[in-house]
């Protein structure tokens, strides 16, 4: 592309240079040497768009490279021998002794318990890296934990398809989490 542009403006800057200093173009005749710089123009700007077609095109063929690379990436967590269909989430939420790590070198939860009663509000409040995306990242099986058991309505989220509970999840990244009613009702209205 920039080579097309420098070759475009020295055609440009050849042809006035050659018009007024070689031909002796005066002030009867500027019209022509304006419409020949014109018809530069014309020549040069298909050429300059196949040079930026060739250049988008390289782009998407590196993003499409990308996807394919994501798509077949074999995912991390995936269900059990023996798992069953999670129904209908009421959203009862419970986290009984979970310890989880990523690295399995440093302790991101340890020993958390907690109950959520379906349509009872609470908030995750607390300073970066307290853990508050971790849980809820948890919820969802995005990982599997270490130690402790987290149930869904009294199902262990190790125990159910992660398509069956994950299709009645939708996670919102903020700051805060504020979940509010069940997990359903936090979907639908975007809580």
């Amino acid at each position: 592309g920039s080579v097309i542009d420098f070759s475009w403006g020295l055609g440009l800057v050849s042809m006035y240079y050659f018009g007024i200093t070689k031909l002796g173009i005066n002030q009867d005749n500027v019209g022509l040497l304006i419409a020949f710089s014109a018809y530069v123009s014309m020549f040069w700007h298909p050429i300059m768009n196949l040079s930026n077609f060739y250049n988008q095109l390289i782009t998407n063929i590196s993003g499409a490279e990308r996807i394919f690379e994501i798509l077949d990436t074999k995912p991390e967590i995936t269900d059990q021998g023996d798992v069953i269909e999670i129904p209908e989430i009421n959203g009862a939420v419970t986290f009984n002794h979970v310890s989880f790590s990523y690295d399995d070198k440093v302790q991101v939860l340890n020993d958390v318990s907690f109950t959520i009663k379906p349509g009872e509000s609470i908030a995750l409040v607390g300073p970066t890296g307290a853990g508050k995306t971790t849980i809820v990242n948890l919820i969802s099986r995005f990982y599997d934990i270490q130690q402790g058991t987290i149930l869904v309505d009294g199902y262990d989220i190790g125990q159910v398809t992660i398509e069956s509970l994950r299709s009645q999840m939708g996670i919102m990244t903020q700051d805060n989490f504020l979940f509010s009613g069940t997990i359903k009702d936090n979907i639908r209205y975007g809580k």
